[in-house]
């Protein structure tokens, strides 16, 4: 039994490893890692023990095979589009990973909420160091790490995605008003002194979300037609105050410059050509269209989006990339893509149209209603944030296989030693 109870020690630790990947290279211009070097090994084992593993390997070359083609079209240097598939490959292998334990390990669901706990806590620390001595790690120092607080991360919206997918589990777990409330202070206080506006909004939505779902499951409503109802008063609201200015942070917008008019000049292909966070994601997607366009609505295969984004009449001013990860996804695989997404959302759609809604299911649609936000909160880092992954894959997966017998052992075990996150979500 101890021997048994090591094995699977040895995986949480290459799960720690990769969530703390950032710090983990030699400089910041090298890449690294332990767990990028252990990663062929991890999908080899992986492979032997699941057919699973098998399975998704087909599909992943599949993958491979469709986009590299359409690249070779599109002009994407080989170089490139190997690089990006290597992204998808190693992000791949970290869910598989996750996905073994969760189906073979009766303590993992316990053991991974407790290392987000625990990742948790210690980017609130690490920050509040760095917030009173200056320290920065040296491995995640960029031109503009002075004006933040990075902790083991490499940018502030690394930091941000991480703590938007622990919102979401504190937010839909069975804890106390002042253990969440006290995570929600210190969760608001460090992305505003942060300025990530993205993350700050994403928590909005899911509060909002969440109290519409709980009242839906109080009356037996249908979640689809809450969030219907909601989302027709957001976008009331969002064109009755459309020009008024609201400060956040370090900086102020008004809603106008952030949603309507961005997608009125993408419905009309009007780049702005103006240097900026807003302008240059909107001339971004507008570009990615254009060429999408040119290829049929195929894709522009692995590292497209950022190619297409390096040709002279798409450059942009102040970023490189579409700085939206769904969309990345979207551009670069084209109607392939959709086969992944309709697959992920099969999920989403019984939640949606259920009567007795889950509290498990009630942190998918939550988690789900804040991703426009989460996904344009980074640019093609999303791919490797794996400690985002890590809370993503505790939101989604229970929701996708429902509520597993294994998983609901009231056994001590690897998760036990550690702080719970949360360790009652359930029907």
């Amino acid at each position: 039994m101890a021997i048994a109870k090591n094995k699977y020690y040895i995986w949480f630790v290459l799960t720690f490893l990769a969530a703390w990947n950032a710090v983990l290279r030699p400089t910041p211009t090298i890449p690294v890692t332990p767990y990028y070097l252990l990663m062929p090994i991890i999908f080899i084992i992986l492979l032997s023990r699941a057919r699973y593993a098998r399975s998704w390997a087909i599909w992943f070359a599949g993958f491979a095979i469709y986009g590299v083609a359409i690249g070779f079209s599109f002009g994407v240097p080989f170089s490139m589009q190997i690089g990006q598939l290597l992204k998808y490959a190693q992000l791949g292998t970290f869910l598989l990973m996750l996905t073994w334990l969760y189906r073979t390990s009766p303590t993992t669901v316990a053991g991974l909420r407790g290392l987000v706990a625990f990742l948790t806590i210690l980017a609130f620390a690490i920050a509040g160091v760095q917030l009173f001595t200056g320290f920065e790690f040296p491995t995640v120092i960029n031109e503009e790490s002075s004006l933040w607080l990075n902790t083991y991360f490499y940018t502030p919206n690394d930091l941000a995605l991480f703590l938007c997918g622990v919102f979401c589990l504190v937010l839909c777990g069975n804890y106390s008003l002042l253990k969440k409330w006290t995570f929600f202070l210190v969760f608001f206080a460090l992305n505003l002194r942060n300025d990530a506006k993205a993350a700050v909004l994403a928590s909005v939505v899911m509060m909002a979300s969440y109290a519409l779902l709980m009242f839906c499951r109080r009356f037996h409503i249908k979640p689809i037609w809450g969030l219907t109802i909601l989302s027709l008063l957001i976008l009331f609201v969002v064109y009755a105050i459309g020009d008024e200015y609201i400060v956040l942070g370090n900086s102020e917008f008004n809603f106008f410059q952030l949603f309507l008019d961005p997608f009125e000049r993408i419905y009309n292909l009007d780049p702005y050509n103006l240097g900026g966070s807003i302008f240059d994601r909107t001339d971004a997607l507008i570009h990615s269209i254009e060429a999408m366009k040119s290829m049929g609505w195929l894709g522009l295969g692995p590292a497209g989006s950022v190619y297409n984004l390096s040709l002279p009449n798409n450059e942009l001013l102040t970023a490189k990339s579409l700085h939206n990860a769904v969309a990345e996804i979207f551009f670069e695989f084209g109607l392939f893509a959709l086969v992944l997404f309709l697959m992920l959302l099969r999920p989403l759609k019984k939640a949606l149209f259920s009567h007795h809604i889950s509290s498990q299911q009630i942190c998918l649609v939550c988690f789900f209603a804040a991703l426009p936000l989460l996904s344009v909160s980074q640019s093609s880092g999303f791919i490797s944030n794996y400690a985002f992954w890590l809370t993503a894959f505790l939101i989604w997966y229970p929701a996708a296989v429902g509520e597993s017998p294994i998983n609901q052992s009231t056994q001590r075990g690897i998760g036990s030693s550690l702080p719970s996150l949360n360790s009652n979500i359930s029907p």
